[in-house]
Order: C-alpha cells, then sequence, then structure tokens
C-alpha cells in the first residue's frame, strides 16, 4: 500500500486487535495501553497521529462517537500545555458522521477538526469505528494533523489512507 511499511508494528496492531493495516515506516508507537495504540510521524514543522482503540460494543451514534474519541484523548494524548489535550470541535456542522464500508468492515466515520482544550492547537482529522467480527468490541482507527502555517489536505489524505488500509 504505501512504499515502505513497519511490518513491527503492523503485527503488533494485529496481535492486539485482530486487524491487519499498512503503517509506513516513519510512524512509532509513541504509547501503548491495554486497549489503545497511539502511533505518531513527528517532523519539525508537523505531527500526523494515529490511534487505533477498542471498547466494548455500543450503538455507532455521532454522539457516542465523539465522546469516546474525546475520552481517549484526555486520557492518553497529553498536549503541549500541561492538562491540555486534543477534543473534536463541534460547530458549524462538524464533525460530519456518515454510515460507510471500508473493505469488508461496515461502520462509521466521522471527519471534521480537533481543537485543543487549554491551549492553541487543531487541525483536522478521520475516524472510522466498527464493530469486530465476533460483536464484542468496537474498534476505532482514528487520524488527525496538527500542522500550523502548512497545508494539510496531503498530511489528512495520508492519515486517511492509513486509516482506511484496515482490513
Amino acid at each position: 500500500f504505501f512504499k515502505n511499511n513497519d511490518a513491527s508494528v503492523e503485527l503488533r496492531i494485529k496481535e492486539k486487535f485482530g486487524i491487519q493495516m499498512s503503517v509506513p515506516q516513519q510512524y512509532f508507537i509513541a504509547r501503548e495501553e491495554t486497549d489503545f495504540i497511539w502511533l505518531r510521524f513527528k517532523t519539525t514543522k508537523n505531527d500526523r497521529f494515529i490511534l487505533v482503540y477498542r471498547t466494548p460494543v455500543y450503538e455507532l451514534s455521532k454522539e457516542n462517537l465523539i465522546k469516546t474519541r474525546d475520552l481517549m484523548t484526555k486520557m492518553y494524548i497529553p498536549g503541549a500545555v500541561n492538562g491540555s489535550y486534543p477534543k473534536i470541535a463541534q460547530h458549524s456542522g462538524f464533525p460530519i458522521y456518515n454510515p460507510i464500508q471500508v473493505k469488508s468492515k461496515n461502520g462509521m466515520e466521522l471527519r471534521g477538526l480537533w481543537e485543543s482544550v487549554g491551549d492553541y492547537m487543531g487541525g483536522p482529522f478521520y475516524s472510522f469505528t466498527f464493530v469486530d467480527a465476533k460483536g464484542t468490541y468496537c474498534v476505532t482507527i482514528d487520524g488527525f494533523v496538527y500542522a500550523p502555517e502548512e497545508t494539510k489536505r496531503d498530511f489528512l489524505r495520508e492519515v486517511e489512507a492509513i486509516v482506511k488500509s484496515v482490513r
């Protein structure tokens, strides 16, 4: 899918979540918890993030997806300022919520903007949530970008392609 994938990160995701996805070599595991992995690609000008997490199965409503994502980022993704964390920005018709099929997985997508609570950061995000084959867990793959003073379109396309590489 990508030119050079990181087989060890891909294997870790498969072992932990029972899914396969393409992860470029530039991404490293920044944090790992029982049901959570944070992948990061950091340069001097921007940051790209991929989150993979699972929770007990729940209704895939827009409100539940937002609440769950905000809880995960608050728990595991610290911001630059002490006590800050990324959360979904809910205004101007965002985030956009749609049913979608990715490969053979039916689920819900969210796309929109994130903003930092307690700091002045933000950017675009894309996420896909589906119920696993056993019907036990909701699995979310979420990509987001922080790139101040840069065009974010190509970075967002990259993280969306990684999210949609799930199989």
